[in-house]
C-alpha cells in the first residue's frame, strides 16, 4: 500500500484472507483491506468490509 499499489494489495489481502481460518488472526488484514479500499474511494464495498463478507469481496475482484 506505501506504493499507491492498492489494487494489488486489495488482491494480497483478499488472498490472505481466503487462506486463514482463525478470525482472530484476520483481524489486522480486514483492517488494511478497509483503508485499501477506501484509498480507491470504493465507498460501494464499505458494507463487505463491515459485514465481512469475503465471498462478495472476492467477486468482486475476481479472485478465485
Amino acid at each position: 500500500m506505501n506504493l499507491n499499489a492498492h489494487k494489488q494489495a486489495i488482491e494480497h489481502f483478499l488472498i490472505a484472507l481466503k487462506q486463514q481460518n482463525n478470525e482472530r488472526r484476520t483481524e489486522s488484514i480486514w483492517r488494511s483491506l478497509g483503508s485499501a479500499i477506501n484509498h480507491l474511494k470504493r465507498s460501494d464495498l464499505e458494507q463487505y468490509i463491515v459485514d465481512r463478507d469475503l465471498p462478495k469481496l472476492l467477486r468482486e475482484f475476481e479472485i478465485d
